[in-house]
């Protein structure tokens, strides 16, 4: 119990504090917004998420050696303790008993401490369980073999620099085009119109993709996830990690803008805008990263795009 109550404690406490440190990022962004560009705007959510996640263990004076019972004392100065007989010890112990103080009810912060110990395990058999689920679809799926998506998606690899490939997957269960999973990446397309996308198109859609794997941005993913379990019931927070996922698609786009050249603006806000009429809803399984975080959101980002610098980028 002292244990639960240890890192609930902590976990409040960091809470509070990541809250705070996030309504000043978005204070810094709403007073700055004409100067900072899509990058430095994500790049200063990592605070809040260094904060979360910093330190790892409470601070405590929890020991393993609380876990371990007192030694009975056999021995004294005098000699062994041997009593001689059970009725020697029995009236003593009996007596003990009846002396030792009735359990004291449950406190207000131990009631809190287990509705969110329970709310916690709640979400994460959630994640774990449609994770789990969407990743025995994904075994099931075959290899690609159209060479001309094997020679968009070579080439768009090689421009990024990517020597170790995520999987390239079809599949009907996204409806665009995403970057999902963790030690074994995997880039999975819809299985409908894929036909009607050009060539640039295609390779425009697929370094999104790749440079979300770039920049680490499955790495954010999960640790959005993980705080948003041991965070469930800050709202504060919530709305941070969706502004997270927000700011994150700008930021992509002009990483990618960067490699291919501002020559590329309009083609590809063209290619999103194609993405956008076969897009049916986001994709909000935990381990993915996709190219349309947020529907509403679009128009920035076409404004964003129209504007992109290489300079101000770098």
């Amino acid at each position: 119990m002292s244990i639960l109550e240890s890192f609930f404690r902590w976990i409040v406490e960091v809470s509070w504090q990541a809250s705070i440190l996030a309504i000043a990022v978005l204070a810094i962004q709403w007073v700055f917004r004409p100067w900072i560009n899509p990058r430095w705007r994500h790049a200063l959510w990592l605070l809040v998420l260094i904060r979360l996640v910093l330190p790892i263990v409470p601070e405590s004076s929890i020991s393993g050696h609380a876990w371990i019972p007192a030694p009975i004392e056999l021995f004294t100065p005098e000699g062994p303790v041997l009593p001689s007989s059970v009725a020697e010890i029995a009236p003593n112990y009996l007596e003990s008993i009846r002396r030792s103080p009735s359990p004291t009810p449950l406190t207000t912060f131990q009631i809190m401490a287990f509705l969110w110990l329970g709310g916690a395990v709640l979400g994460l058999s959630i994640v774990i369980g449609v994770n789990a689920a969407f990743y025995q679809h994904l075994r099931r799926l075959p290899p690609i073999r159209d060479p001309r998506l094997q020679g968009i998606f070579q080439k768009a690899l090689l421009e990024l620099g990517i020597k170790t490939p995520p999987s390239l997957l079809v599949t009907n269960r996204v409806s665009s085009p995403v970057l999902m999973g963790f030690f074994r990446p995997a880039i999975l397309l819809p299985d409908h119109e894929l036909q009607n996308y050009s060539d640039s198109e295609l390779r425009l859609i697929l370094l999104h993709e790749l440079a979300h794997l770039k920049r680490g941005d499955l790495l954010i993913q999960w640790m959005l996830s993980l705080m948003k379990i041991l965070h469930w019931f800050n709202p504060v927070l919530w709305f941070a990690f969706r502004r997270i996922r927000i700011d994150r698609e700008p930021a992509t786009d002009a990483f990618v803008l960067s490699h291919s050249g501002e020559q590329f603006k309009e083609s590809y806000g063209l290619a999103l805008l194609k993405v956008l009429e076969n897009h049916q809803k986001r994709h909000a399984l935990p381990s993915m990263v996709g190219i349309l975080e947020d529907k509403s959101e679009l128009q920035s980002r076409f404004r964003l795009i129209s504007l992109f610098n290489q300079k101000a980028y770098a």
